[in-house]
C-alpha cells in the first residue's frame, strides 16, 4: 500500500509540473521533472517484472494498468527536450 501511495504521489507531481513543462526556470527543475517521471516508470515496472519472474501472484488488472502508466509517463521525459513526435 506504501508503493502505491507513493506513486500516486510522484505522478501526482509530474502531473502538476505539466503545464509547465516547457517553461523551466533552471536545467535542475527539468531534471527533477525527469526523475519523478522515471521513478514512477520504475515502480511500474517493478510490478510487472515482479509478476513477470514469478515473485508476485499475476493479477491481470493490475499488469494491464502498470502498463498503461509505463506507456504514458514513457512520453513525458522528452516532452521537455524540444523533440518532436519521435
Amino acid at each position: 500500500m506504501k508503493n502505491l501511495t507513493r506513486t500516486i504521489l510522484a505522478a501526482a507531481v509530474v502531473l502538476t509540473s505539466l503545464p509547465a513543462m516547457a517553461q523551466f526556470q533552471k536545467p535542475e527543475d527539468a531534471a527533477k521533472y525527469r526523475q519523478g517521471a522515471l521513478t514512477v516508470m520504475g515502480s511500474h515496472f517493478g510490478r510487472l517484472g515482479a509478476m513477470a519472474n514469478g515473485k508476485a501472484p499475476f493479477d491481470a488488472k493490475l499488469a494491464q494498468d502498470s502498463a498503461a502508466v509505463v506507456e504514458f509517463m514513457s512520453k513525458l521525459p522528452c516532452a521537455y527536450s524540444g523533440e518532436r513526435d519521435r
